[in-house]
């Protein structure tokens, strides 16, 4: 499993009730295993699972990891940027 956190509290201004954004690289039966626990938001193409304020986006494809990675890093060098500008670099990215 490999795992990096992002969205406002990397590169944003959270607030105190913010939630922090894991994001996982799992395969087979432990995503399968997740997304039985989890929720995907109908504006969200990305499976997700929150545990309190903890909110785990599960990915399967090892390149679209990636690129979000590199996306995080990029926003983090230009903190803070808005949900706006997440949302649209991420589009921008094909995520």
């Amino acid at each position: 499993m490999r795992a990096f956190i992002t969205g406002s509290r990397r590169y944003g201004t959270p607030r105190p009730d913010s939630d922090v954004d894991l994001v996982v690289l799992l395969e087979g039966s432990a995503h399968d295993l997740l997304m039985q626990l989890g929720t995907t938001e109908p504006d969200n193409p990305y499976a997700q699972v929150r545990f309190g304020v903890l909110n785990i986006i599960t990915l399967q494809d090892a390149d679209e990891f990636e690129r979000w990675r590199q996306v995080t890093e990029e926003l983090e060098r230009r903190a803070p940027v808005t949900r706006e500008e997440a949302v649209a670099a991420l589009k921008a990215a094909g995520l």
